[in-house]
């Protein structure tokens, strides 16, 4: 994930980024395995505090794991 952050070339949404070869192929393969949507107000409590790459995610894929867990995109109220 830190190497996607640094890959990241936002300009008009998650769709508009450099892709980053590992996690392509990785979200090729693996679906979200339960997505649960933020709500606006969450992301917008962590805009401030976390990479604009990592709302992105948020808001593409939600609060979810992939791969059984192989990797979170988690919410933060969970463990704040």
């Amino acid at each position: 994930l830190f190497a996607y952050t640094q890959s990241l070339n936002v300009v008009g949404g998650p769709a508009h980024y450099v892709p980053h070869p590992m996690l392509d192929q990785f979200l090729t393969h693996y679906v979200p395995d339960a997505p649960c949507a933020p709500d606006a107000a969450t992301i917008s409590r962590y805009a401030d505090h976390v990479p604009t790459e990592i709302t992105d995610l948020w808001r593409q894929y939600g609060f979810t794991t992939f791969n059984r867990g192989q990797l979170r995109l988690i919410n933060p109220d969970t463990y704040a």
